[in-house]
């Protein structure tokens, strides 16, 4: 995460939340904050926004606890939609995921199951109201590691959230296992 905000662009907005066994119903806004337009004529306003962003980014995870039993993914992306629903039109609206991706609520239990149903668990989600409006977001998932599971389970989680994220509209730069993107989101 350092490493994404030490590179945000001038003129971006950030909004950290954490993923919770109630993401929607309880958001936990970890982190918001703007990074002004105006470089600076070295690029020193940029660099202190940036350094003044990690900082605080730091400060705050210092203080975070682990401790949630379910993981309500779903309910952080109708979140995410909410959130991008602020921002002013026209600009570009990127979306970091960290997460293992799986999904862990009463509704939808990715975690405890050994095979994923694609296209049952895609209808699930519809029927339920879980689909986030993400048309034109520009989604980067981080972190999709497999610990525990066999290839084939990450194949079918992954071809979840995809399905997923093309029904919202969003388009996927990259649905990696590694906590670190290979691209950056912040070009």
């Amino acid at each position: 995460m350092g490493q994404l905000l030490a590179r945000m662009p001038a003129g971006s907005h950030v909004t950290v939340i954490g993923i919770t066994y109630q993401s929607f119903d309880q958001p936990d806004i970890l982190l918001s904050a703007s990074i002004a337009d105006d470089k600076g004529y070295f690029n020193e306003r940029l660099a202190n926004a940036r350094r003044e962003l990690l900082q605080a980014w730091q400060r705050r995870r210092e203080h975070l606890e682990f401790d949630f039993r379910h993981t309500d993914i779903l309910g952080a992306l109708v979140l995410a939609e909410q959130l991008f629903g602020q921002m002013p039109e026209g600009g570009r609206n990127v979306l970091v995921v960290f997460s293992d991706m799986r999904q862990n609520t009463a509704d939808l239990n990715f975690e405890t199951s050994n095979h994923i149903a694609v296209r049952a668990a895609v209808a699930k989600t519809e029927r339920l109201g879980l689909m986030a409006n993400l048309n034109e977001v520009e989604v980067h998932v981080l972190g999709a590691d497999n610990a525990g599971r066999r290839m084939n389970y990450w194949t079918q989680l992954r071809q979840f959230w995809l399905a997923y994220f093309a029904k919202t509209g969003a388009r996927v730069a990259e649905y990696s296992a590694l906590s670190v993107g290979s691209t950056s989101p912040t070009r």
